[in-house]
């Protein structure tokens, strides 16, 4: 025994002659009183099992982050909710159309420069024609594609390709994960001042992006040894969630919701197997003691064959003397399949941040208000998702392509017009948007906001995805110049039920008579500049 041991034995053994607990029992008391105040932290018989590991987040990687790629990617094809969880990124995120940008350089005389902003969207509109470097993908196509992969594999490698090869001196080079492999790890070396290899991206001190290290080609059966390459930080886009500090590397976004989807589909199965046995009906003839011969015609071998058997609605047999026929009718309750399946695929839901009316095509019990309580919130973690591909992806491919593409002489903005410091902050990216759930009563709603001064047609306009100037005011010109010169009345432009009619004396209810109250409650009556009037917003007076 160490004397350290025989100190404490000593030291306990004196402390119970004086009535109160040794060293090691007030500090167990304390470290359970401690323990108790988080019961998460409590180790019991209901959490026994929940043993997890404190490792860093690129230490949990390491080892779950290949089979986790692997494993969605299954979902990716046999899963039907993951499929459709993928396509409602691709329309909800990019749209059919793809994320538009629309230039709005000033001219520095409090207008816009048209023929820059005209030049420079012409230029991105070709370039987006064809931006990979094996030219088959528009940017539609490949911002498509990119969003599900990001659900899928967690992330997306797009090395920025320069060369004159290309018609605006830019491409892209989709990186499959693969190739980036996470096992390839090196230790930072202080007598060398070498940088760290954390999952094959190399970061220097303060974890900033130095490289990214890749396979060359894609590993073979056979194949004994693959090359790496480094491809710089600046000529990459590392696209991915992190979920926490310091993550080097991206898990897929189904990662919470690959056990139910599993769950999901062994419950499916296991319902079409018990559907299919309690659907077959069978049994067996029984003979006693006082049963003769098997009954049958006798064939050439002198065995006799059996008569077979039919089953056909109404038919009444007779069994032969001492046989019997014992049935087999396996019965399944269904009543409970539908209520737990639709339990899953909440739970499902709830993991991706989408509605369950969404992802399962399947109104259930909502009424008006709570489907439309989570369309709104749905749309808003489309916005989310929006707004950070846009910040990650389509700002910095566009601006590689404001270095590149006067370089080959397609885009001449004038001196100093090129520069993406001058450039990016006039630049809007039109993400797509909604209709509006109840067209009515939001243009109504929409309507009174803009005439109260709490809101703007552009506003207004833009959260259906649209361009207000491009499909709004243009198409709006054109209809009316068709109409002057076809000699037609210009149809009235005035919104049923907001606001006061033409004359600005009384409201009329749907039916065309006049409400007493519509008149009472009406606004006032300003005079305006041109001398006609105009009511008055409430909110002003």
């Amino acid at each position: 025994m160490r004397p350290s041991d025989l100190l404490v034995r000593v030291e306990g053994a004196f402390d119970s002659l004086r009535g109160r607990g040794s060293r090691f029992d007030i500090a167990r008391t304390r470290q359970m009183e401690m323990r108790a105040a988080y019961t998460g932290a409590l180790f019991n018989r209901l959490n026994s099992d929940w043993i997890v590991m404190p490792l860093q987040s690129d230490q949990e990687l390491i080892t779950d982050l290949k089979l986790l790629r692997t494993r969605t990617r299954d979902l990716g094809r046999n899963n039907p909710f993951a499929v459709k969880f993928m396509q409602m990124l691709e329309d909800n995120v990019i749209g059919p159309t793809g994320i538009g940008m629309r230039a709005q350089l000033p001219d520095g005389q409090g207008g816009l420069a048209t023929t820059q902003n005209r030049k420079l969207m012409d230029a991105w509109a070709f370039f987006s024609d064809s931006v990979t470097t094996d030219g088959r993908s528009s940017l539609v196509d490949y911002c498509q594609m990119a969003v599900q992969s990001l659900a899928q594999d967690g992330e997306i490698f797009a090395e920025k390709r320069i060369g004159r090869q290309y018609e605006y001196g830019l491409a892209i080079n989709t990186v499959d994960p693969d190739l980036v492999d996470e096992l390839y790890n090196v230790a930072r070396n202080e007598w060398n001042s070498s940088n760290e290899v954390r999952l094959s991206i190399e970061v220097d001190n303060e974890m900033r992006r130095v490289a990214y290290h890749c396979y060359r080609e894609p590993s073979v059966y056979g194949q004994l040894s693959r090359q790496r390459y480094a491809i710089p930080a600046d000529a990459m886009i590392h696209l991915g969630r992190a979920r926490r500090i310091n993550q080097t590397r991206y898990v897929p976004w189904f990662h919470p919701v690959m056990g139910a989807m599993k769950e999901l589909d062994g419950l499916g199965e296991a319902e079409l197997v018990a559907s299919r046995l309690a659907a077959s009906k069978m049994g067996w003839i029984q003979m006693d003691e006082s049963a003769g011969p098997m009954p049958g015609e006798i064939n050439s071998t002198g065995s006799r064959t059996p008569i077979p058997m039919e089953a056909t609605p109404g038919s009444i047999s007779i069994m032969p003397k001492g046989y019997s026929f014992q049935g087999w009718d396996p019965q399944h309750p269904t009543t409970a399949f539908a209520s737990f399946h639709a339990a899953i695929i909440r739970k499902i839901a709830a993991g991706l941040g989408v509605s369950y009316t969404s992802l399962a095509n399947d109104p259930g019990d909502a009424n008006y208000s709570s489907s439309r309580t989570a369309l709104q919130m749905e749309q808003r973690f489309w916005r989310k998702l929006q707004q950070f591909f846009v910040r990650k992806f389509m700002v910095d491919l566009f601006r590689e392509f404001l270095r590149t593409a006067p370089l080959t002489g397609n885009l001449d903005l004038g001196f100093g017009m090129s520069d993406p410091k001058k450039v990016l902050p006039f630049i809007a990216w039109e993400t797509p948007g909604w209709e509006w759930i109840d067209p009515k009563n939001d243009v109504e709603a929409a309507v009174l906001a803009i005439q109260n001064n709490l809101d703007s047609p552009q506003r207004v306009v833009g959260a259906r995805g649209l361009d207000f100037e491009r499909d709004i005011i243009n198409p709006k010109k054109e209809a009316q110049r068709l109409i002057s010169e076809a000699g037609l009345d210009p149809a009235p432009t005035a919104a049923p039920g907001v606001g006061s009619p033409a004359n600005g004396d009384t409201q009329t209810d749907p039916k065309g008579a006049v409400s007493a109250d519509s008149a009472k409650d009406a606004p006032p009556v300003a005079p305006s500049r041109n001398g006609t009037a105009k009511p008055k917003s409430r909110i002003a007076a």
